[in-house]
């Protein structure tokens, strides 16, 4: 894959900070990190392939976190979509999300400045 654009990075820096910050000014628990973070699932096919890494990811249950990654689904998965990321993001990655019961997941466009 192409490199993360300075624009994808900046989306992916503005909205870990707001995310954090809220979570920490409302004294939550939630975790929020960013790639490269491997999210490991059991029901993953392909064991070449055994993980994901969203581009940012919240984890609320600590029990799913080591110093490897999260071993579960993620409560909360943004990915920040580029031409030449979306049909991993809209199409595999998202199937993933889906079928592991991640709970909210967002696919943010800047081209098309959508969420």
């Amino acid at each position: 894959m192409a490199p993360p654009t300075r624009t994808h990075q900046r989306i992916v820096t503005e909205l870990t900070v707001a995310i954090h910050e809220y979570i920490k000014k409302n004294h939550g628990i939630c975790e929020v990190n960013v790639s490269p973070f491997a999210v490991f699932w059991d029901s993953l096919k392909d064991k070449t392939q055994n993980y994901v890494e969203p581009d940012i990811s919240a984890i609320c249950d600590n029990e799913k976190l080591d110093d490897k990654g999260c071993y579960g689904s993620p409560d909360w998965v943004i990915e920040v979509v580029s031409p030449s990321s979306s049909r991993l993001d809209y199409g595999r990655k998202q199937a993933l999300y889906l079928e592991n019961a991640v709970k909210e997941y967002w696919g943010v466009d800047a081209a098309r400045r959508t969420v």
